[in-house]
């Protein structure tokens, strides 16, 4: 059977006519199906106020004719370039874009305590101006860059809106779901989604919020990441993130962003940026050698600020020549190139340790 297809001023007389049969008792009328309002609006209904409605799919057209603009919120997933380009290959191939775009009232997402934001960067709070004409794309960014990027080259396709089709959801499950059903989150995306379920509970996001800049910093890996944030007694992977968003258990989250220790942790950081090449930085085993010097200085009765001190001294002291060589390691015929970094690492900590002794 053909999909039913509605004007716009079928809609608003549909919804005139919905009003006023509630004022006389009577039930509105439901759609059977989601149908597809048409932008050509007749010149008598073009004025009046176009409520969206579920089971109701707006195209971009009318929902630029009645000046509504669009919005993002920030837990949701950065943009990925080669997604966009994937994205505009398939809207060229199917000739359009397939599926509808989720999305929410901006009122609905500030008020759940999500930030959101404009695609120019511009916070978006209760009291912007025509705050009831922002709509949230919860589902569909990467589609909604690949349009633009289009119509930018000159080729114009429409786009199309839904709201949830039902009013029964928790906001951030939904926006989880709509999500991960269709392309999976990353630990990235997974981290974002925990940075903003944090500030939705009041907590701290200062950890977070660093362990996502390192792990968007290009030759830092996840894991050297996660060991820096953590003074080197964690990684958190996707599954550990995860766990703590979804848990009904409040302390899991809490314990993710505990923030205990960070600005130590944050000072080695930077002596170990200032001091060697990011790609030996970057690399899991470094943090993890840099921390097993603090522990074993802290297992000596050293008072932590201090161990965290010393190891820095140490970093400071290493040669021009030592450095190289930690740059430069490679594996060998009998060892990996992280048993390689370790021996120097070792190496040159004991040296160190045995000055200091001397002196």
């Amino acid at each position: 059977m053909a999909e039913e297809r509605k004007t716009v001023g079928a809609v608003l007389n549909e919804q005139k006519e919905q009003k006023s049969a509630k004022k006389n008792g009577a039930a509105p009328q439901k759609g059977k199906n989601a149908s597809v309002e048409s932008p050509k609006a007749d010149k008598e209904t073009e004025q009046e106020p176009l409520k969206l409605t579920r089971g109701q799919i707006f195209t971009l057209t009318t929902l630029l004719i009645y000046k509504y603009r669009f919005a993002r919120i920030l837990v949701n997933r950065d943009i990925d370039k080669e997604e966009v380009k994937k994205k505009i290959e398939s809207i060229r191939a199917a000739k359009g874009v397939i599926t509808p775009f989720l999305v929410l009232s901006a009122k609905e997402c500030i008020e759940a305590g999500l930030d959101v934001v404009d695609y120019n960067g511009n916070v978006i709070t209760k009291d912007t101006p025509d705050l009831e004409h922002i709509l949230v794309i919860l589902d569909g960014q990467h589609r909604w860059e690949a349009i633009k990027e289009l119509k930018k080259a000159g080729e114009d396709y429409e786009a199309y809106f839904i709201l949830p089709l039902t009013d029964q959801y928790d906001l951030m499950t939904i926006l989880k779901e709509a999500n991960t059903s269709v392309n999976p989150w990353d630990g990235i995306d997974w981290l974002t989604m925990a940075i903003q379920t944090a500030k939705v509970r009041g907590l701290d996001t200062s950890k977070l919020e660093w362990l996502k800049s390192l792990a968007n910093t290009e030759n830092i890996s996840d894991s050297a990441a996660s060991l820096f944030v953590t003074g080197g007694k964690k990684i958190y992977s996707k599954a550990t993130i995860k766990s703590a968003i979804d848990s009904k258990d409040p302390d899991k989250l809490e314990t993710l962003v505990d923030e205990d220790g960070l600005d130590r942790n944050k000072n080695l950081y930077d002596a170990a940026i200032a001091k060697l090449n990011i790609k030996t930085v970057g690399l899991k085993i470094t943090p993890k050698m840099l921390f097993s010097f603090v522990e074993q200085l802290i297992n000596k009765n050293k008072p932590i600020n201090d161990a965290y001190a010393h190891v820095i001294e140490f970093l400071n002291s290493l040669s021009k020549e030592q450095i190289e060589s930690l740059d430069n390691a490679k594996k060998t015929t009998s060892r990996s190139k992280d048993q390689v970094i370790t021996g120097l690492f070792k190496s040159y900590w004991k040296a160190f340790t045995e000055r200091e002794t001397l002196s």
